[in-house]
């Protein structure tokens, strides 16, 4: 089976497969784009009771408008949400300093460490997907490794 394309703009995309939903960013998040990860949350939400979020960006961190949007995400889906894995592709400054806003936004937003950082397509949703293992909700090697394919390749 292969992951769906529930929305797709010039700078976002949001897939499902089972209980994985992704988004991919090429740009700093919108607050539609946000919108439409809700709609398709709800969507798989209503056919498992557990999902994962991947959140796959190459570009820049979201601005402050769409972190309160992702907040009201985080806490809407926070009863049946797993985990959500950040993969933040890139390196140098821009990467350290995306992944300290990221790790400071979710030490104020939550409690519980449920947002786990990578800089690699293939470690971030291979680990998102071990978190369904114990449910019986994993999704099969094949998608896993295509899905890894797909965000590897230029929007």
């Amino acid at each position: 089976m292969a992951f769906k394309t529930f929305y797709k703009s010039p700078t976002c995309e949001v897939l499902h497969l089972g209980p994985l939903v992704v988004m991919r960013l090429a740009a700093a998040a919108e607050i539609a784009d946000l919108d439409q990860v809700d709609a398709c949350c709800d969507l798989v939400t209503g056919e498992f009771k557990k999902m994962v979020q991947i959140t796959a960006i190459s570009g820049q961190t979201p601005s402050p408008g769409t972190m309160e949007r992702a907040a009201q995400l985080t806490r809407k889906f926070e009863q049946v949400r797993l985990a959500t894995v950040m993969i933040l592709k890139g390196s140098g400054l821009q990467a350290v300093v995306s992944r300290k806003i990221l790790g400071a936004f979710t030490a104020r937003l939550t409690e519980k460490t449920d947002i786990v950082t990578f800089n690699d397509f293939h470690d971030g949703v291979v680990a998102a997907n071990q978190l369904l293992v114990p449910l019986g909700t994993a999704v099969d090697q094949t998608a896993i490794e295509a899905l890894v394919k797909h965000l590897n390749t230029p929007f």
